[in-house]
C-alpha cells in the first residue's frame, strides 16, 4: 500500500509541553507515590496465582503506566520534569512497596508459626522438637534471608545470593521502562498552555468521497480526482478543552487501488470554520 501525506494549515502547531504548574509537585511527590503503592499491593495480591519472570513485572510497569496517563489526563497536567519525576517515584514505590508487603506477610507467618510453636511446646514439652521459628527484623533481614534460600526462576533454577539481588534489580527496570513505554507516547500529545489542557479528539468519523474531496480542499490540500474511487476515507478534529488554540485536523482516504493519502496539519480559525461548515452540511 502507497501512502501519501500533505501537511496543511497556516497555524503554529501547540506547545510541545506544558509549563511548570504548583499542582506539579503534588502529582509528581505525593500523587504518583500513591498509584506505586496502589500497584505494589496488586502485585503482591496476583503474585501468588500469576507471577512467571519478566513477563510478571512488565505487566505490573504497563498497568502503572497506565494509571500514570490516566492521571496525567485528570489534572490536566504535561510539565515534562514533574510528570517523569512521578514516573520514577511511582516505579520505585512499586517495587520497594512489593518487597515491604513480602517482608510484613512473612514476619506475619513467622510469628504465627512461633505462637503455635510455644502453644504445642507448653502442651507436649516431651515431643515438640525442632527451632522456634524466628521472624525477620526488617525487610533488609527479610531480602537477606530469601537470597541465601534462593529465589525460584525458570523451571527448578533457583537465583542465589547476589544473583537473586541482581533478578530484583532486573525486574526493577523491567517495571520502570514498561511504565516509560506507555507514558512516553502519552506525554508526547499536543497540549495547550493557554487553557492548561490536553488535546483530544472533539469531532471524527467516516466520510463519502465526495466529502473527502471538498474536506481537504477546504484546508488547502489536494484530495481525491475521483470521488467515486474512494473505497473509504475518515476524518479526526483535535482541540484543547477551550478551543482557543489550533485545530488539530486529519484526513485519510483509501481508493480501489489501497492507496492510502493522509492530509493533516493545524488550522486557524478561519480554516477550522469551513472544515466544520462542510461537515455540518453533510449531514444526513
Amino acid at each position: 500500500m502507497a501512502t501519501g501525506t500533505q501537511t496543511v494549515g497556516g497555524a503554529a502547531s501547540p506547545d510541545a509541553g506544558g509549563r511548570f504548574l504548583w499542582r506539579g509537585p503534588a502529582v509528581a511527590l505525593l500523587a504518583g507515590p500513591l498509584l506505586g503503592a496502589i500497584a505494589a499491593w496488586g502485585a503482591h495480591a496476583a503474585e501468588p496465582y500469576f507471577a512467571p519472570p519478566v513477563i510478571f513485572p512488565l505487566v505490573v510497569g504497563l498497568i502503572l503506566g497506565a494509571m500514570l496517563v490516566g492521571l496525567l489526563r485528570t489534572v490536566q497536567l504535561a510539565h515534562r520534569p514533574m510528570i517523569w519525576t512521578g514516573v520514577v517515584l511511582a516505579a520505585v514505590v512499586a517495587v520497594a512497596g512489593q518487597h515491604y508487603l513480602a517482608y510484613r506477610a512473612a514476619r506475619a507467618a513467622a510469628l504465627r508459626d512461633a505462637e503455635k510453636y510455644q502453644e504445642a511446646l507448653r502442651a507436649f514439652p516431651e515431643q515438640v522438637q525442632g527451632r522456634l521459628p524466628r521472624a525477620p527484623r526488617n525487610p533488609l533481614d527479610y531480602l537477606e534471608r530469601e537470597a541465601l534460600r534462593g529465589r525460584p526462576l525458570f523451571g527448578q533454577y533457583r537465583a542465589r545470593g547476589w544473583l537473586a539481588w541482581l533478578s530484583w534489580g532486573v525486574d526493577g527496570l523491567l517495571l520502570l521502562a514498561a511504565a516509560v513505554l506507555v507514558v512516553l507516547p502519552a506525554a508526547g500529545q499536543p497540549y495547550c498552555n493557554r487553557c492548561m489542557s490536553w488535546y483530544c479528539t472533539t469531532r471524527s468519523g467516516r466520510l463519502d468521497g465526495l466529502c473527502a474531496r471538498r474536506l481537504a480542499e477546504a484546508a488547502g490540500a489536494e484530495g481525491p480526482a475521483q470521488a467515486e474511487d474512494v473505497r473509504s476515507a475518515r476524518y479526526r478534529l483535535l482541540s484543547c478543552r477551550s478551543g482557543c488554540g489550533p485545530t488539530g485536523f486529519e484526513l485519510v482516504w483509501e481508493d480501489r487501488g489501497h492507496n492510502a493519502s493522509l492530509v493533516r496539519g493545524w488550522l486557524d480559525a478561519e480554516t477550522r470554520d469551513r472544515v466544520t461548515s462542510i461537515l455540518e452540511d453533510d449531514k444526513p
